[in-house]
């Protein structure tokens, strides 16, 4: 099942009849192919609408965010006819995953994860989409009300029949470390390949929600390679419980566990909105100041 039915990559609009597109006036900016990894083949449609009248630029504004674009409403509203079209189909290749990669390794930096939390980036940027049509792209920032249920797909170049260890860490900052240390999210063990949902979750998922007193947090997924088959003795932890996710130490879990490689990550920053409320008293918490 998609999680977007439709993504815009371009639009152009009040294009003079038979002059070049150039002539028009572009309102969300061009951006190629980038089909996630593990998606498969994606289709590209390039149509060309007649319009009714002059368009106003300033109509487009809710068309920045270009997920959950139709192509159907769109033209309903604007009142278009359809004239012609085209199309093409484009997979992930090792240009998209070079470029996201680097993406990836420059915002860990950009935001201090590296070396507040990790030591180097991994070679892959993890793909995640949320239901809510949030989608993590290298830093960045989703409300908590975006992220506040488990992700509905996350991706990465998975080895045939290797076991994986996911995780989410709110990675504090060192003036925020001195009241604690990092935050356990989310931890699922034994992931067969990237099929996230078969594996053993040991600590449920919560979404975000740092404290109006704290401003931007940063939330980090980490995809690490296990040797084998993990059997973990700690208690599992539920979404209304904070026991074994405050004063997290990566580094520790990582030596105890004998995990390998750090494959993927990604990242988003997020700050107070309405919804943090309720998740502490999910928690059993005081209400954030």
């Amino acid at each position: 099942m998609p999680i977007y039915r439709e993504i815009l990559h371009w639009l152009v609009i009040n294009v003079p009849s038979g002059a070049e597109i150039g002539k028009g006036q572009t309102v969300v900016p061009y951006v190629g192919s980038g089909p996630p990894e593990g998606l498969g083949l994606h289709r590209y449609v390039l149509t060309v609408f007649k319009q009714s009248a002059t368009l106003s630029a300033d109509q487009f504004d809710a068309y920045q965010a270009r997920f959950k674009f139709s192509s159907r409403d769109f033209a309903i509203k604007f009142n278009l006819q359809l004239i012609a079209g085209n199309l093409y189909q484009a997979q992930t290749d090792d240009f998209l995953r070079a470029r996201n990669a680097k993406a990836l390794d420059d915002a860990l930096r950009l935001h201090q994860v590296i070396p507040d939390l990790l030591d180097a980036a991994p070679q892959q940027a993890a793909v995640v989409f949320y239901s809510s049509g949030a989608f993590i792209r290298s830093g960045n920032e989703l409300t908590p009300t975006q992220v506040k249920d488990i992700p509905a797909k996350i991706l990465w170049r998975a080895e045939k029949d290797s076991l994986y260890t996911v995780m989410l860490v709110d990675a504090r900052n060192a003036e925020t470390r001195s009241n604690g240390g990092d935050i356990l999210h989310w931890l699922v063990v034994n992931s067969p390949e990237n099929a996230v949902e078969k594996g053993d979750t040991r600590v449920e998922y919560i979404g975000s929600g740092p404290p109006k007193a704290v401003g931007i947090n940063r939330y980090v997924f980490l995809i690490f390679k296990q040797a084998g088959l993990l059997n973990l003795t700690t208690e599992r932890t539920s979404n209304s419980s904070i026991s074994g996710r405050m004063n997290f130490d990566l580094k520790g879990f990582i030596k105890e566990n004998g995990l390998q490689e750090l494959v993927a990550a990604n990242f988003f920053r997020s700050s107070y909105d309405d919804y943090v409320p309720q998740l502490f008293k999910q928690l059993g918490l005081e209400t954030p100041h």
